[in-house]
């Protein structure tokens, strides 16, 4: 409730959840969404559609990578320095779209294709044009978290808080 306070003037904000469970700030002109982990919560609010979410690199198993990722987004795991956060930097793009969506990891996430390249992230879905994507890497009690942020193409730049490292579309 800070973050509306102090850059939307709202001192007095509901949520609810829609018919999918997604959360909605009851506000005409904002939305908001959510996501929690192991040792972390956080919250994105904006006057687009946006969907977050927020994972510690952490061991993947071979099946989740075969059923989730495109056969591009696979060699590019395999081929990483660091397998675990390569894998929890697409799943992290992917659950974001998923909740701007509404449909969440319900979605076909193999047919939701990134491609991570040189600090930058490459949409590879026929409607690409109309999101944004931001990715960053922020340490809380010591411990490296992986936070995705997904909007509809934006009008004006977003503000992020406590970001260490980011990256964009």
């Amino acid at each position: 409730s800070s973050v509306l306070q102090e850059f939307y003037g709202i001192s007095h904000s509901f949520l609810l959840r829609d018919e999918q469970g997604k959360p909605q700030l009851i506000h005409p002109f904002l939305h908001i969404n959510m996501a929690h982990c192991r040792g972390l919560a956080v919250c994105a609010v904006s006057s687009q559609p946006i969907g977050v979410d927020a994972e510690p690199p952490r061991k993947f198993r071979a099946s989740a990578l075969k059923s989730v990722c495109t056969t591009l987004e696979q060699q590019q795991i395999q081929s990483s320095n660091d397998e675990n956060a390569m894998f929890s930097c697409i799943w992290t793009l992917k659950e974001a779209y998923g909740k701007w969506h509404g449909g969440g990891i319900r979605l076909p996430l193999a047919e939701i294709p990134f491609c991570l390249s040189e600090a930058k992230i490459h949409f590879l879905h026929p409607d690409a044009d109309n999101f944004d994507f931001f990715q960053g890497i922020m340490t809380f009690d010591g411990k490296p978290y992986i936070i995705s942020v997904c909007t509809s193409k934006m009008q004006k730049p977003c503000i992020f808080h406590d970001f260490t490292t980011f990256y964009t579309s």
